[in-house]
């Protein structure tokens, strides 16, 4: 018996041993099942979205077991309409989606003043746990993208509503946080704008929400020529540049001022913006940073269990590694004995 469970143990610690190392080549692989685990014991199920009696497509968050309209996304959903229907021009049911998300988002700006300034916000209307964020929050993120969409709804349609709409959500990158905006006015010559804004929030300073919204707003200058949308990116952009070191680990990048380690998808979003600024910029400051963050090479199970505390979602990849070799040991262990009593009967 004491022999069994010996052995029984010491399957187990190599089946461990194994896991830890195949889990640095099968994270990736392994990456939607684990997410469809997590939904399944946290009550939810494999839906990802819902669909409104309007057609507008509602997030489902599985820890919330309900769907809620997410700005982010529709707002990228609204870009990819867009994107089809300028390669494929003939394809109209692409650009009917886009409108109806365009006027979605127009119609769901929500229109404030602060002092003398009057300016739109998309709001979440759902917790955040994360960062402490109780509803309704909002996003610069959130508001870099839906400029974007209503621009591109006025270029398509010439409305003047949705160029009027999308200065109105610019504005409120000039409002900061504690006023309701999305922006942390660091010093008059630096401004932060916070994927993750709320009223008692954590103050986590998400990296790419800043620089995909810094793009939205150069964009919208390039397009428009807006003079409020130069002064905002001009400030947005000397912001990153003076804060981006402190989202160098030295060894992987740091998805938020909080000291949370970036995923791999998420590392690999920075090393591409980084790219994108660069691009925009040509100072090799923001070059040096993407070459020096896409030689980084730390391995998954550092990364993730070592260098910080693994999540749900790290555990369960490692669980599926360790279900597979344990079920291989055990395929070999069986076949070993099935050919030994093989053996030993012809003898």
């Amino acid at each position: 018996m004491k022999l069994l469970i010996k052995n029984q143990l010491f399957f187990l610690i190599l089946a461990l041993i194994f896991s830890i190392f195949l889990s640095n080549y099968t994270h990736s692989i392994f990456d939607k099942p684990a997410i469809r685990i997590l939904k399944i014991a946290t009550g939810g199920d494999e839906k990802n979205f819902e669909i409104d009696q309007d057609g507008i497509p509602k997030v489902f968050y599985p820890k919330l077991k309900e769907a809620f309209y997410n700005p982010v996304y529709i707002s990228h959903k609204a870009i990819a309409f867009y994107e089809n229907f300028k390669t494929s021009k003939k394809d109209s049911e692409s650009v009917k989606s886009f409108i109806k998300y365009s006027i979605w988002l127009k119609n769901n700006l929500r229109i404030m003043s602060y002092g003398d300034l009057t300016y739109g916000i998309w709001e979440y209307h759902f917790a955040w746990p994360n960062y402490r964020l109780t509803p309704p929050w909002r996003s610069g993120m959130a508001q870099g993208a839906g400029i974007k969409v209503l621009h591109s709804a006025f270029e398509v349609t010439g409305d003047e509503t949705f160029l009027v709409a999308a200065k109105y959500a610019l504005t409120a990158f000039m409002i900061e946080v504690k006023n309701g905006g999305v922006t942390y006015k660091d010093s008059p010559d630096e401004w932060w704008f916070e994927e993750y804004a709320g009223g008692n929030n954590l103050e986590s300073r998400v990296l790419n929400g800043a620089i995909y919204a810094l793009i939205d707003i150069y964009e919208f200058w390039e397009n428009t020529g807006n003079e409020d949308a130069k002064k905002i990116y001009n400030l947005g952009l000397n912001s990153i540049r003076k804060n981006l070191e402190k989202y160098d680990a030295g060894w992987w990048s740091y998805y938020d001022l909080t000291g949370t380690i970036a995923t791999q998808k998420y590392h690999n979003v920075h090393i591409e913006l980084l790219k994108r600024l660069y691009d925009i910029t040509g100072e090799t400051f923001f070059l040096k940073y993407n070459e020096k963050w896409s030689h980084y090479n730390t391995s998954y199970f550092i990364r993730e269990f070592i260098r910080q505390r693994p999540d749900y979602h790290d555990l369960v990849i490692l669980g599926l590694n360790f279900l597979c070799v344990l079920i291989i040991e055990y395929m070999v262990v069986g076949f070993y004995f099935s050919i030994k009593r093989i053996g030993a009967r012809k003898l």
